[in-house]
């Protein structure tokens, strides 16, 4: 486990009542947010397993919520690679980030549930490590997925928090889709990592 789900376990047991996260519909303690990542993970380790394609890449699509930070994290904890899909892709954009990344299960968030679509794309090979893709604009030609492993996110989680960690900062306000990666992980990754609150607006 890293370093970041190391610190969500010691937040969950130092300061449990705390909310970590909240949307327009609910609020996750610190607590609760340890246990649903446990669980969400659980779930997907066992539906990949089923259908025989363990650690095969996951993708996200879904508008800024809760459920989106908790999907995000239990593929962190059961080393699945997420592939968050951005909002703004049109069709084509997102079928080809599925097919490019081999992903085997889109998960599809609204406001009611999830809805799991299974994919028959070929495997691709990724490199070593591999925990997240996280594709380009487009906008000057086909998305390009960039892997990323858990220690390079993690460096730029440390950096941040070592610059801007002795703040006073008490909650995030996230305004940019979770999908970019720069709100993903200055937005979520370093208030989590701060034991701080993280505000997940539509």
């Amino acid at each position: 486990m890293n370093e970041l789900l190391h610190r969500l376990a010691r937040h969950a047991e130092s300061q449990p009542a705390v909310i970590a996260l909240s949307d327009e519909s609910q609020s996750l303690s610190y607590a609760q947010l340890w246990l649903r990542i446990n669980d969400e993970a659980q779930r997907l380790t066992a539906l990949l397993a089923a259908r025989g394609v363990s650690g095969r890449p996951v993708a996200l699509a879904a508008d800024n919520s809760v459920e989106w930070v908790v999907l995000d994290l239990a593929c962190l904890l059961a080393q699945i690679p997420c592939v968050p899909v951005p909002p703004f892709f049109n069709e084509a954009q997102r079928f080809h980030l599925v097919r490019d990344s081999g992903s085997v299960l889109l998960c599809v968030g609204s406001v009611e549930e999830w809805q799991h679509q299974w994919l028959n794309f070929p495997a691709v090979a990724l490199p070593a490590g591999t925990c997240k893709i996280t594709y380009t604009s487009g906008s000057t030609g086909s998305p390009k997925g960039v892997c990323l492993s858990q220690a390079q996110q993690l460096r730029t989680v440390e950096a941040l928090a070592e610059r801007i960690g002795s703040l006073d900062v008490r909650q995030h306000l996230c305004t940019m889709p979770l999908a970019v990666l720069l709100e993903n992980l200055a937005g979520v990754y370093l208030p989590l990592w701060l034991g701080r609150r993280v505000h997940l607006p539509s």
